[in-house]
């Protein structure tokens, strides 16, 4: 069952129940434009889904797996870590501003507008569930 994000109540329910991504990793990430050719080589070339599934494993919540879904994807950032470092979590944020739901691999993250290093992702929507 997908639980949607529409204020700052939904936000702090997840990141309680998450554990505020603390010793969390994202396991996966999976993006659908909607664009697609068809069997004929006919193009769609509409990016009208912009989905991104992001998978995040933790050791510390209760909950193992959740999956959390943006939908209408603006933004995205994703700096991996490289293999001689660790990529666990510290912390997360994930805050609604302007009607846009925006989410970064550190609570140090406060606006898309200054030089953020991490991962951070910006949407028109969030849905999450349990995995």
């Amino acid at each position: 069952m997908y639980h949607t994000v529409t204020c700052q109540e939904d936000i702090n329910y997840l990141m309680e129940l998450f554990f505020d991504f603390h010793d969390s990793c994202i396991f996966k990430l999976e993006y659908v434009s909607g664009a697609y050719v068809t069997k004929d080589l006919a193009m769609n070339p509409i990016n009208d889904k912009r989905s991104l599934k992001l998978i995040f494993q933790s050791q510390q919540s209760s909950v193992h797996s959740i999956e959390l879904e943006f939908m209408g994807l603006l933004n995205l950032c994703l700096v991996p870590a490289p293999p001689a470092y660790t990529c666990d979590l510290q912390d997360a944020a994930l805050f609604i501003e302007k009607n846009k739901v925006y989410w970064a691999d550190s609570s140090e993250f406060i606006d898309a507008r200054t030089d953020y290093q991490g991962t951070w992702l910006c949407a028109e929507s969030l849905r999450w569930r349990i995995l």
